[in-house]
């Protein structure tokens, strides 16, 4: 059998061997979504991690230092067609190699041969028949020479237990591109390759060579700048001949105005100063002249009297014929508020007082969950009707709290009587469920 572009199915030289892309097939890389790594050892990251660290590097470059020597080499452009390289002979196949028509074609040399040429089974054929014949159902299958179909053709499948068969010559595999489809080379491999210098013929793998340019990225090296070239144009200081020094920088004007210089009055080139807060200097006022809020040591101030002997009150502008005379003396007698203390305060109506008086203050706790309401009425025990008569005043004691007010001033007039009383509504007369504690200041 002569083979005429014969292809090779199942585990064949295709899946151990390099093959060539053609120029501009492989567009798109895939898509890979592993983050940047700065591994510049021997730790396996994607060649997609390590450009994704070289891209970042790029848009936030690292600190690089800068001396001034050496040259700048100008680097050429790239440009031109990039070859992968191109196989053109096999050997030294281990894996078996199968061989079918694989819409191809397969060449059998059956010259001459006829279906005359074939034992019908009668024995009646006398002529020798070369070639190769198959059973069939009625008679024998020739095989043809020249490409025929499938049905046709003779399947061909190598042993399994095969030994090594050495491929050689040319094959259309091996010089013609093999196209990978737009994005289905996607993860690029995951490589452990540790980063490389190496710079000439040395053997190294793509990985080492990304990892070095990753690490050069991570930690720049220094780089001379030689005092060559065009570089930017500068501005220059202009220098003055009747400048004042400061600092070693010749200053002509602030602001635009020449500023003064040495003690004098407030103008237009004297600098503003404001003293820091934390300031430990001393300000010094002028001897004489000094003002500090308007207040002068200076003038005649009247003299005051002091208080002795008997002093005259006199109402309005007319003195009194017979001077009013007071003393003050030591008194044993309480002075003050009187308090009506109530420890179980509830809906039982408390007469404060049974006359007029004045309330000055009170201080009310209610233990309750819910609000409570002090009933306050300007009337005597008896003439008061709890849910009927209307309050004068109603206080209201928060839940579980405590309703407290100072003295009065001027205090809240009772002109009859004071009468008091706790209920669960603002005019009603239900008992709270827990009596309330209650203190009344009044005179």
């Amino acid at each position: 059998m002569s083979g005429i572009g014969t292809p090779a199915l199942s585990s064949s030289w295709q899946a151990t061997q390099p093959v060539s892309v053609a120029d501009g097939s492989d567009v798109t890389l895939g898509t890979k979504a592993d983050a940047k790594s700065t591994a510049t050892d021997t730790t396996a990251v994607s060649v997609m991690s390590v450009l994704k660290e070289i891209s970042y590097m790029e848009q936030t470059p690292a600190s690089r230092a800068v001396t001034n020597a050496g040259t700048f080499a100008v680097q050429a452009a790239q440009s031109g067609a990039w070859n992968i390289g191109t196989v053109t002979t096999l050997t030294g196949i281990t894996n078996v190699v199968h061989v079918d028509d694989n819409s191809g074609s397969l060449t059998i040399d059956n010259a001459g041969l006829t279906t005359a040429d074939l034992d019908t089974g009668a024995g009646t054929d006398t002529r020798g028949v070369q070639g190769i014949a198959l059973g069939k159902s009625g008679g024998a299958l020739i095989l043809d020479s020249g490409q025929q179909t499938m049905a046709n053709s003779l399947p061909v499948v190598l042993a399994s237990d095969q030994s090594s068969l050495a491929v050689t010559g040319t094959f259309w595999q091996a010089t013609q591109p093999v196209s990978i489809a737009d994005g289905s080379d996607a993860t690029l491999g995951a490589k452990a390759d540790a980063k490389s210098t190496a710079t000439d013929t040395t053997a190294v793998t793509i990985m080492s060579v990304l990892k070095e340019i990753s690490y050069m990225e991570q930690t720049p090296a220094s780089r001379a700048v030689t005092n060559a070239g065009t570089f930017a144009t500068q501005a220059t200081l202009q220098t003055q001949t009747d400048t004042t020094m400061i600092g070693g920088v010749n200053v002509k004007e602030i602001n635009g105005v020449a500023p003064t210089m040495g003690n004098g009055v407030v103008g237009t080139g004297v600098q503003r100063v404001t003293i820091a807060s934390d300031s430990t200097g001393q300000v010094v006022l002028a001897t004489g002249t000094a003002e500090i809020g308007n207040v002068k040591n200076s003038g005649t101030f009247a003299t005051q009297s002091a208080q002795s002997g008997t002093w005259t009150v006199q109402p309005g502008n007319t003195q009194n014929t017979t001077p009013w005379l007071t003393s003050s003396s030591a008194s044993t007698a309480a002075v003050g508020t009187l308090i009506n203390v109530q420890t179980a305060f509830t809906n039982t109506k408390v007469q404060v007082k049974a006359t007029a008086t004045n309330l000055y203050g009170y201080h009310l706790y209610n233990p309750n969950s819910v609000a409570i309401y002090i009933q306050m009425f300007n009337a005597t025990s008896a003439s008061v009707t709890l849910g009927t008569t209307t309050p004068d005043d109603v206080l209201v004691v928060p839940p579980a709290g405590v309703l407290d007010t100072p003295a009065f001033v001027p205090p809240h007039a009772f002109g009859t009587a004071l009468t008091v009383a706790a209920t669960t509504t603002a005019t009603g007369s239900t008992a709270p469920t827990t009596d309330l504690q209650a203190s009344f200041y009044y005179i």
